[in-house]
């Protein structure tokens, strides 16, 4: 029989780690600028023909668009303005463009796909829709590292929670839904690198819908490597390590 994780499990099993007293929030208030938070945004056509897989929130934002028609990936890279994004794809034998605008509160993208001069109007939605899902904004401190992360609610900047008890990488938060809820999560690299980045190992913490609060999974921190999604397949990895997830479990996959 196959191990699996259930990542539901691991977190609720972990309230005290998501909890944290002024005391010791405060005690950490050197704040750290400019920190990158991709936000990795999984979508699917209206027609149901397109994946999108929206690496956003930065300058220089990518993306996978895989056609199911014709069982193809495009790998895009591009430009984002505000919430208008033009991707290209740097494939020599197919000129495709994807212009877009982004509803970042709802996640749908009206946009516009140029395939060696033919154009299509394609209305993306999110892959997994959550009706007013929760959007917040993020505050980050520390010394030589990220030790404390507040999280605000965006629309009134309220402090709805504090993060603290662990030491990242001061590089970037990447805002990921790696469980395939439809509600983002976070993920940090450790303040200590790895020379081998397949062996790089991360901080996660899961948004909880039932209590509106991020918790730490401190289980999904024995993995190594990156933490990527597949929309398509409906996997999660890990550096080398791949995972089906179905129904907040991740079932290891061999090749």
């Amino acid at each position: 029989m196959k191990k699996h994780l259930l990542i539901q499990s691991l977190v609720l099993a972990l309230p005290v780690l998501g909890l944290t007293s002024m005391a010791s929030a405060n005690a950490i208030n050197t704040p750290w600028r400019n920190i990158d938070v991709p936000v990795h945004r999984a979508m699917l056509s209206e027609d149901g023909r397109y994946f999108l897989e929206l690496k956003s929130g930065i300058w220089n934002p990518s993306a996978r668009l895989h056609d199911q028609v014709l069982n193809h990936d495009y790998q895009l890279k591009g430009l984002q303005k505000g919430n208008t994004f033009d991707l290209k794809t740097e494939d020599l034998e197919k000129s495709l463009q994807l212009k877009g605008e982004l509803n970042s509160t709802v996640g749908n993208m009206s946009s516009q796909l140029s395939i060696d001069g033919w154009q299509k109007s394609i209305q993306f939605k999110p892959l997994i829709y959550i009706e007013n899902r929760p959007t917040f904004n993020f505050k980050f401190y520390g010394n030589s590292a990220i030790q404390r992360v507040d999280v605000l609610e965006r629309n009134t900047q309220q402090l709805k929670q504090t993060l603290v008890g662990f030491n990242a990488h001061p590089s970037q938060m990447q805002y990921i839904d790696l469980n395939f809820d439809g509600y983002f999560d976070l993920a940090f690299k450790q303040a200590t690198l790895a020379e081998d980045a397949t062996q790089q190992q991360y901080i996660y913490w899961m948004y909880q819908p039932k209590i509106g609060q991020f918790q730490r999974a401190t289980h999904l921190e024995k993995l190594v490597g990156e933490p990527k999604i597949d929309a398509v397949q409906q996997q999660v990895s890990f550096g080398l390590q791949r995972f089906k997830v179905k129904n907040g479990l991740l079932h290891p996959l061999t090749d």
